[in-house]
């Protein structure tokens, strides 16, 4: 007998590290998934693999350049097409590069502000959709000042600044849709590797990692379904060693 499908979810930087975690978790709870990424090799690899493992139709792959507006709203309506609708997108892909302050804020912040905008449309009930949940993946580095890397926390800081004025706009107000944003840690990821090319201090980047450890990204995937579970409007969700842990609300 064939389960039930819960819900349709979009991943952009899905191909591998945390999105691609979170797609197996969806897939483990009987969702639909969709992933993005510029990686085509790695994309098609992890989706025939995921295939594989959890049969015909329940994930896809679209490539996706989240830097340029156009990649993204073909591949949002591809999803659409291939899911029947969008109840869950998550804004995963991310990159670590101080030496390339442009790239960083396209892919790190500019592409969560356009992500947002289209899927908002498709999702707000006044334009026929049936609302839905958007996760933004920002990063406690975007709450701290962390001297290695002030453009990273600048494009992460601004995400969360971002989630919760639009958690709270006339866009989303009434439409059933909820803006959330979680903020992970150091986490064992491709994106701490080789800091020395990313990073202004690659040794004070060390320490650091040192002295608070690195996460596992299953705890990472575990505080993005606590978003999904709770549908907690605005919400921002920190995940360090110390727990999981909802900022206080400010007006």
């Amino acid at each position: 007998m064939q389960m039930e499908i819960s819900k349709c979810a979009v991943i952009t930087g899905g191909a591998q590290g945390i999105g691609r975690a979170l797609a197996e978790e969806l897939l483990e709870q009987h969702h639909k998934v969709c992933i993005l990424d510029i990686n085509k090799t790695t994309g098609e690899k992890t989706r025939d693999e995921l295939l594989q493992q959890y049969g015909e139709n329940t994930i896809f792959f679209f490539v996706c350049d989240v830097t340029r507006k156009q990649d993204i709203k073909n591949a949002v309506e591809l999803c659409v097409e291939s899911l029947g609708r969008i109840d869950i997108f998550i804004n995963n892909a991310g990159i670590v590069n101080e030496f390339n302050p442009e790239l960083s804020v396209n892919v790190n912040l500019t592409s969560v502000i356009i992500s947002c905008g289209i899927v908002v449309e498709y999702m707000r009930k006044d334009n026929g959709g049936n609302g839905g949940i958007i996760v933004n993946v920002s990063s406690v580095a975007g709450l701290l000042s962390v001297p290695f890397m002030p453009v990273y926390c600048a494009t992460k800081s601004g995400i969360i600044a971002y989630t919760k004025t639009l958690a709270k706009s006339p866009k989303t107000e009434g439409q059933g849709i909820v803006l959330c944003c979680i903020c992970p840690g150091f986490t064992d990821t491709a994106i701490i590797q080789n800091l020395e090319d990313k990073v202004l201090d690659a040794t004070l980047a060390q320490k650091m990692l040192e002295q608070y450890g690195v996460l596992k990204v299953k705890t990472v995937v575990d505080g993005v379904i606590k978003l999904l579970t709770d549908q907690k409007n605005g919400g921002i969700l920190t995940v360090t060693s110390k727990g999981t842990e909802y900022l206080p609300e400010k007006p």
